[in-house]
């Protein structure tokens, strides 16, 4: 007998279509950006210690930034850095005419305080979607704030592989600021319609609760914690939760949930590439207001 086979939700591809959309963008609007001596978007980076996870995904940014013919600005700031002294380079950013859009990278030092960080960013500057004013947005499809950026990246994903999320049951496990609540908020809003879900640590019979998701989103960092027993027949599983060991990169589900799900994003390769598309398409939405 023929195990099942999920189809793999390839965010890899439509990420690199979308790179090359982009640069055509740029290309095509020599004035993008508010910087008046080089007309190119500008995105800024604040990349607090050495976290070798954050090094590598900062590195890939730049390098998609350099692609589409935007530009970019890393401030690299030492992990003894208090709150207060990664607030005065989260201002100097938001006071940079020549800044279009900055992003603070996460995670931060654990004795930081990352929600007062993220507190300080000019909402109209905020590349990733994460100051609360952009979050609450999200309740209201009618306003134009920035999206943060793994959730607006897994809705495209969603999209692109025409998977139906009006009426859908959506169990979203992890509650973290970046994917977690505001992917619930935008799902569960007028546009897309879905019954969410949040589950988190403290969540009751979570196996039961995510054997009725029609799409399963995991999102919480903890490696394997998802198997085949937590997956209805059919069902998407967005896998977005990945943990470093030994220097290797864990995904929360683990390998048996392709003999279950319908479709599956890898890890790596589904929502990362996505999230890096979606935060250079906040780069230019922003740049162009």
């Amino acid at each position: 007998m023929n195990k099942n086979i999920a189809i793999k939700l390839d965010g890899q591809k439509i990420y690199k279509e979308g790179l090359e959309d982009l640069k055509t963008q740029i290309c095509d609007s020599p004035t993008l950006g508010i910087n008046q001596i080089s007309t190119s978007p500008t995105l800024g980076i604040i990349q607090v210690g050495d976290n070798p996870a954050s090094t590598k995904y900062v590195t890939l940014k730049i390098k998609d930034i350099e692609y589409i013919g935007a530009k970019s600005v890393l401030k690299k700031l030492p992990s003894s850095h208090t709150t207060e002294q990664i607030i005065e380079a989260v201002n100097d950013f938001n006071n940079d005419k020549n800044i279009d859009a900055y992003i603070v990278q996460l995670p931060l030092p654990d004795h930081i305080d990352t929600e007062l960080v993220l507190n300080s960013i000019d909402p109209k500057k905020d590349a990733d979607g994460l100051h609360p004013i952009n979050v609450m947005g999200l309740i209201d499809t009618k306003t134009s704030t920035p999206i943060a950026c793994t959730p607006l990246g897994i809705i495209q994903l969603l999209k692109c592989y025409n998977i139906e999320t009006d009426g859908a049951n959506v169990v979203i496990v992890g509650r973290g600021a970046t994917v977690g609540r505001p992917l619930s908020l935008l799902l569960s809003n007028s546009e897309y319609n879905s019954t969410v879900t949040l589950a988190h640590s403290h969540t009751k019979d979570l196996q039961e609760l995510c054997k009725n998701a029609d799409i399963l989103v995991a999102a919480t960092g903890y490696p394997g914690l998802i198997n085949k027993d937590f997956i209805k027949v059919g069902a998407t599983v967005i896998s977005t939760g990945v943990t470093y060991i030994d220097g290797k990169l864990c995904a929360d589900t683990t390998d048996d949930v392709a003999e279950v799900a319908g479709y599956l994003t890898p890890n790596p390769g589904g929502v990362g590439p996505m999230t890096r598309l979606c935060l250079l398409k906040n780069l230019i939405t922003i740049a162009n207001k």
